[in-house]
């Protein structure tokens, strides 16, 4: 199955983006890594930079997704897609 491959710069930009947000949205709302000890202007103080962090790390996998497309024919499929998210979990998990 065929699936669609975006690539538009400005569309990752967005992602990148939206992601940051929700990465910050996330860690302040559900308080994992005990963020509850922090009082509120040190979690707004920390907390984006967790959320810069991740779109950051996504846009710098983007070469590895055109590597990918080019590898596959200009031709992106599901298991193209699982093979980039999951090189990207692992190795931000890791980092």
């Amino acid at each position: 199955m065929k699936y669609p491959f975006d690539p538009k710069l400005k569309h990752h930009l967005l992602i990148g983006l939206l992601l940051a947000i929700w990465i910050f949205i996330f860690l302040y709302l559900t308080k994992p890594l005990d963020v509850n000890e922090l009082n509120d202007n040190e979690k707004l103080i920390y907390l984006p930079g967790y959320g810069l962090l991740g779109g950051i790390s996504y846009l710098i996998f983007l070469p590895l997704q055109y590597f990918i497309y080019k590898k596959a024919n200009s031709n992106w499929k599901i298991i193209h897609e699982i093979l980039f998210l999951s090189a990207y979990a692992i190795i931000t998990y890791r980092a």
